[in-house]
């Protein structure tokens, strides 16, 4: 999301007249540095926000997308890093893999271009199906074309029943793919809306945290005493919350996680005892020693599902122990909590590192 709000930034930036470009990947086989809904935003002065990769294939997509803005016709480019050819775009990558990168010119005065969808698609907190239509055989001026599935039902050139199965594995796998049609390709990108990080306590450790996470494109809100908080913690939060006037929580969902960090044992606890109660937050992270939830168990009776909830310690064991180390250590655990995966080294994954 971070880099999808970066590339509306720039486009909203754009001198009037200035044409320009989007380059997504749509398509990833084998190795990739960058997974299907990288995005890079190219005009035709050569400028360029986002990537497609980790550096290899920026220099020849922006040739290729000035290319698109001259003839105004969307193309699919497709670069084979597989195999180590002097005379190939894939010597000395790395990757491994083939990638398929649609590059579509953007009309501006269009309101429904795809910039403009993507720009609908962070106005909510809302995980979104997003449908790019590629090698269009039934209609070539529609190549390109982005229609977001909750709002633009009516425009879309098949039936929504056509492609009903395939989006409900989509939402449920959370997980982008290709759909191949009588008429031509579509890609249904899932697109989860921003990580939402409620960070308990204004110590002065919370400043690393809140650095962190907006260095990462979350969200956060800062609930502590207002008056007693760090500066730089009240400006690196995007909300805050004075905890000495009562609130209520607004809608949490599954992308909204809780750090408890405030170093006070009864505020930690109150703090937990009212999210447990009032939301479905599946994540509560507590910062501390190990006997301090112990000590939280035999003061309030906590289901098995209240537990199940609860990440305290909080953090994967990293040996952090300065509060920048800690805040890496934390945001990696949430990060591995949300992708469902278990925070081990790599080099002893089984398998693909990325689900095909």
């Amino acid at each position: 999301m971070k880099e999808i709000i970066k590339i509306i930034e720039k486009f909203k930036s754009l001198e009037p007249g200035v044409k320009c470009a989007l380059a997504t990947v749509v398509h990833v086989e084998g190795s990739s540095y960058r997974r299907v809904g990288a995005r890079m935003l190219v005009t035709e002065n050569g400028q360029w926000e986002g990537g497609i990769s980790g550096g290899c294939l920026e220099g020849d997509a922006l040739r290729k997308a000035r290319m698109v803005i001259h003839s105004g016709k969307s193309r699919v480019v497709t670069y084979d890093t597989r195999e180590d050819d002097a005379s190939g775009i894939g010597i000395g990558l790395g990757c491994n893999g083939l990638i398929d990168v649609l590059i579509c010119p953007i009309d501006r005065e269009n309101p429904k271009n795809p910039i403009a969808i993507l720009e609908a698609c962070t106005k909510n907190r809302q995980a979104h199906v997003l449908i790019t239509l590629i090698n269009w055989k039934e209609n070539k001026t529609l190549e390109g074309s982005m229609l977001s599935l909750e709002e633009n039902a009516d425009s879309f050139p098949f039936s929504k029943e056509i492609i009903s199965p395939a989006v409900f594995r989509v939402k449920e796998k959370c997980r982008s793919e290709i759909l191949e049609l009588e008429q031509g390709e579509i890609l249904l990108e899932y697109l989860p809306p921003k990580v939402h990080v409620y960070v308990f306590g204004g110590q002065y450790d919370s400043v690393s945290m809140l650095e962190l996470i907006r260095f990462a494109g979350w969200e956060s809100t800062l609930v502590c005493n207002i008056q007693k908080a760090p500066p730089a913690a009240l400006s690196l939060a995007d909300n805050r919350i004075n905890k000495r006037e009562s609130f209520s929580f607004p809608k949490t969902d599954n992308y909204t996680v809780a750090l408890l960090m405030s170093h006070d044992y009864e505020t930690d606890k109150q703090h937990l005892i009212r999210i447990l109660r009032e939301t479905d937050i599946q994540y509560v992270g507590l910062l501390g020693p190990k006997k301090r939830l112990v000590k939280i168990k035999n003061d309030i009776a906590l289901s098995d599902a209240d537990l199940q909830r609860i990440y305290g310690p909080v953090g994967l064991d990293t040996g952090a122990t300065t509060p920048e180390e800690i805040a890496v250590s934390v945001v990696a655990e949430i990060r591995t909590f949300l992708s469902k995966r278990k925070g081990a080294f790599l080099r002893e994954r089984v398998g693909e590192i990325h689900e095909r």
